[in-house]
């Protein structure tokens, strides 16, 4: 039954169709027979059909599954690591770095901002850092300017490293990765050109984004209660927020650390040291290395013997008993190596006091038989006795070379050395000291000598 249901319509097709093509060259009209069609026409011919609410609803119907039949199935999103990685943006786990070895940097920089407007992985990288940028002193900074992003160069010197033309390295930290960067450390020599920067991207508690994703997820739902809630909740965590850190900085006044409080005042007035300005050539190197060192010059004329000195023999002072040999235990060096700042700096061998007071049970042991040896021989041993001299500028404008203070870094291995060998010998020479000694003593000053010769 279905079948012949739906064969009749194609049947009558056939049947209207078949005769058109079969028969269109025995059907022939003239000029006046089509012209007198119009006219013989009836105006009724065509059914007049009556607006029925059933037959739009129909139609509407329809069409409607039309289109769901033939719309194109959603097959989900992209996936894959890289898609990924892109919708994270700069919430990465580790950040972004764009290298590339330019060969002349101002060259580049039309190609540069074509790839920052256009491409988005460059664009979103999180540092672009650039090798061979071929810039000198006359090159600006404003030359070199990228949308978005912030210049830190390192040129290369050519008194240095011996070459007048090439090098040099520079890094754009995109600025809305991390704002707050320093450069650290700049080298340059014959063999190496290195640049170290320090950055310190801005970082959001825990907390702070589980309110903010429960605040941005009842906005999307249209909970307008849940919002509210949310958003009530992320404010007050914001006031406590601000409230503990304004006790933090309180906090640091309150301390008798000098250092502490200096932090809290940069903290607050967001106050940041400028660096003076300073050439750096080997020929300056070698300047401040002869005016430190001038001083241990050996002389040249030999003390003479005074003539005036009596030559009778003196009588020998009394000999006093002499003390048990000093031995340094275990527990003393790691008693000392506790007490290390972390924040001190090296000395040359790079031993740091954070080392040295983590792993102070470790390292007790070893650094007490080198001590004892060290007493045993009468030596010490020369990597111990080595400094590294920094010139510091005084002024923001260098007119001399009196203009640097010197700072020397020793090794904290043999200022520990040196301490526990202090204790000993103030334990002995203790009783020997006059009383009026007030130099070098624990809980004495120079106020308490002015007092005693006032009164």
């Amino acid at each position: 039954m279905a079948a012949s249901v739906c064969s009749s319509p194609v049947f009558v097709l056939f049947l209207l169709v078949f005769p058109v093509f079969c028969f269109s060259n025995l059907i022939s009209f003239t000029k006046d027979e089509l012209l007198d069609i119009r006219q013989n026409t009836s105006h009724n011919i065509l059914p007049v059909f009556n607006y029925s609410d059933v037959l739009l609803d129909i139609v509407v119907g329809g069409a409607v599954a039309l289109f769901k039949r033939f719309k194109k199935r959603k097959r989900g999103k992209r996936a894959g690591a890289l898609v990924k990685l892109r919708q994270r943006s700069f919430r990465t786990v580790l950040p972004s770095i764009h290298l590339e070895d330019l060969r002349s940097l101002p060259n580049k920089m039309d190609e540069l901002l074509l790839l920052s407007r256009t491409n988005k992985d460059f664009s979103n990288s999180a540092a672009l850092c650039f090798t061979e940028s071929w810039l000198n002193d006359a090159i600006p900074d404003s030359a070199l300017n990228l949308p978005g992003f912030q210049l830190f160069r390192a040129d290369r010197v050519a008194e240095s490293a011996g070459k007048s033309r090439g090098g040099g390295t520079c890094f754009y930290i995109n600025e809305r990765w991390c704002t707050y960067v320093t450069a650290l450390k700049k080298m340059c020599c014959p063999d190496l050109e290195a640049f170290f920067i320090n950055c310190k991207p801005f970082y959001s508690p825990r907390e702070f984004s589980s309110f903010i994703l429960a605040k941005e997820d009842a906005f999307r739902n249209g909970d307008r209660v849940l919002y509210n809630q949310a958003r009530n909740t992320l404010n007050k965590e914001i006031k406590v927020a601000k409230r503990s850190y304004a006790k933090k900085l309180e906090n640091q006044f309150s301390s008798n650390d000098p250092a502490s409080v200096w932090k809290g005042l940069r903290d607050i007035t967001n106050y940041k040291t400028p660096s003076p300005s300073t050439e750096a050539n080997q020929q300056l190197t070698e300047d401040l290395n002869e005016f430190y060192c001038r001083f241990e010059t050996p002389g040249l004329t030999p003390h003479a013997p005074s003539e005036h000195l009596s030559t009778q023999p003196l009588t020998p002072p009394r000999n006093p008993p002499l003390p048990p040999a000093l031995r340094i235990s275990e527990d003393d060096v790691r008693q000392i190596f506790l007490k290390q700042k972390r924040r001190n700096a090296p000395g040359p061998d790079g031993v740091t006091p954070a080392c040295l007071r983590t792993c102070a049970d470790q390292l007790a042991f070893i650094f007490s038989q080198i001590f004892n040896r060290s007493l045993e021989l009468c030596e010490v041993p020369a990597c111990f006795k080595h400094s590294t001299i920094i010139p510091i500028p005084k002024k923001p404008k260098i007119t001399g070379l009196n203009d640097y203070r010197p700072v020397a870094l020793t090794s904290v291995v043999m200022k520990s050395f040196e301490r526990l060998v202090l204790a000993y010998l103030k334990n002995i020479t203790g009783l020997l000291l006059d009383l009026l000694q007030f130099a070098y003593q624990a809980n004495r000053s120079v106020d308490d000598a002015v007092k005693t010769a006032s009164g």
